[in-house]
């Protein structure tokens, strides 16, 4: 998202446009990820802003080594 944005922050209005949800979606998602720890936020007048802490937040993707379905290492 952040790469599809020229800038070091993004607004609800941004993360809809370039993911084509609405700004409400958006405010959720965003909003989510603050609470997880990978962005911070700032009202600056009638705008929010978000932008990344550095701190990642955990993959979906299961790790290369596990069992996609199981989450184990198919070795063991």
């Amino acid at each position: 998202m952040f790469d599809a944005v020229e800038g070091p922050v993004v607004t609800t209005t941004d993360v809809s446009d370039v993911l084509g949800i609405t700004t409400e979606g958006a405010r959720r998602k965003l909003n989510d990820l603050v609470t997880d720890g990978a962005l911070r936020r700032r009202k600056t007048g009638r705008t929010v802003v978000y932008w990344r802490t550095g701190e990642s937040v955990a993959s979906e993707e299961p790790d290369p080594g596990t069992d996609a379905e199981t989450g184990t290492d198919p070795e063991s």
